[in-house]
């Protein structure tokens, strides 16, 4: 089977994914009435509000973020050449953490609000900032280290996140209750922050870097095969990388700022999408992880919904649930 074979059954799962969780919520709504609201065959439903201004918004950022962490994840495998490579792992979600936290537990200081749209400007600069400055920094260690130190610097990543942490712990013990609930909150992961108000701010950062993003397969197909390769081949490789950073940084830091910080969509979907793919091209692979990342993540949003009616289990728990397991049993496939 061609791997270019595999996008239009994904997508269609894809798409079937989405209207199933618009479907699934703490709220039951018959099936016939979640589609007659969305045709806007049925006008006069109590549902109507509950579909359209939460579970609606809520479908778009799980399908943005799955498929922003999952792009952004196989860019940094590809530039690092290290499977295990993502933004969670190479500290690029702790350097976002960082700067939520400044202005989450610190912008009481400056009168500011996150929840506004200004406040939400503000929110994903600091959070793309810092990604791109963990990036930056990481990105300086690889260039120092020799080939085959791929162990190193994923310590050196874990060591910068866990530097970060510390930062932000001290943060923690001198704000305020409020602002500590608020950022205790935020670190839970969440799809539901995001209304049609953020979703304005959101989907130009998401949808312009997934897309230049997209367009970057060949860069990324040189830059596979070596940076030497790729130096020979006429590719001026600081450019690609310094842009990468870029990308990536907007990527993870966009969702991160938004959605709190998921695991493992970054780290295990790739890895999914090569085993299904079986090729190098990332024409495919970017593709292929964009809507398989989607596609992972509106599942676990659903799984989140298993609980008695009332209760959501927190996003970042079942990614990491579903995640783990599947990223220890690609080691291990790779070590037979």
């Amino acid at each position: 089977m061609r791997p270019h074979y595999l996008l239009a059954p994904v997508l269609v799962l894809l798409l079937l994914l989405c209207i199933a969780n618009v479907a699934v919520g703490s709220v039951y709504i018959p099936f016939e009435e979640v589609v007659g609201i969305l045709t806007k065959s049925i006008a006069n439903s109590n549902n109507y509000l509950i579909i359209w201004e939460f579970r609606l918004p809520k479908m778009l950022t799980a399908v943005l973020a799955g498929a922003a962490l999952s792009v952004s994840g196989l860019q940094m495998q590809t530039l690092f050449r290290n499977p295990l490579a993502g933004p969670y792992v190479l500290g690029i979600s702790s350097g976002a953490s960082l700067g939520v936290a400044l202005v989450v537990m610190g912008g009481s200081y400056g009168g500011l609000r996150w929840s506004s749209v200004g406040g939400s400007w503000l929110l994903i600069g600091a959070a793309v900032t810092g990604a791109i400055l963990t990036l930056l920094l990481m990105m300086r260690m690889a260039a120092r280290m020799q080939v085959g130190q791929n162990t190193a610097l994923l310590i050196a990543g874990l060591m910068l996140g866990s530097t970060v942490s510390a930062i932000v712990n001290l943060l923690e013990y001198f704000s305020s209750s409020e602002e500590l609930q608020r950022y205790v909150m935020w670190g839970f992961g969440s799809l539901t922050t995001v209304d049609w108000q953020k979703m304005q701010v959101l989907v130009p950062f998401v949808g312009v870097a997934l897309l230049i993003s997209l367009l970057y397969f060949k860069p990324l197909d040189v830059l596979h095969l070596g940076e030497l390769y790729a130096q020979t081949s006429g590719l001026h490789v600081r450019k690609v990388r310094r842009r990468l950073v870029i990308l990536t940084g907007l990527l993870a830091g966009s969702i991160t700022a938004f959605c709190g910080p998921i695991s493992f969509i970054g780290l295990a979907v790739p890895q999914i999408a090569r085993l299904l793919a079986r090729t190098a091209r990332n024409n495919i692979l970017l593709t292929l992880s964009a809507m398989l990342g989607a596609c992972m993540l509106l599942l676990c949003d659903m799984l989140c919904y298993l609980p008695p009616r009332g209760q959501v289990l927190p996003i970042n728990a079942i990614t990491s649930l579903i995640g783990a397991p599947i990223v220890i049993w690609l080691v291990l496939q790779r070590w037979k």
